[in-house]
């Protein structure tokens, strides 16, 4: 990961936080790239609900 990536990265976290205003982290990193991290974030959050974890749950009785 570069410096820049890793530099966006954080500006979208402190906005995650609330310590940015939407407005500011737009303005700072563009538009394209809030949409784009939104979407990604999304889509790792309905692939992680997809998940099927029991696979990794042990049966103690067994």
């Amino acid at each position: 990961m570069s410096m820049r990536d890793a530099e966006k990265i954080a500006t979208y976290e402190r906005y995650r936080a609330g310590d940015i205003t939407e407005d500011e982290v737009r303005e700072r990193l563009g538009d394209d790239v809030i949409d784009g991290m939104r979407e990604d974030r999304e889509a790792f959050e309905e692939a992680v609900d997809m998940c099927d974890t029991s696979d990794f749950l042990q049966d103690d009785e067994g």
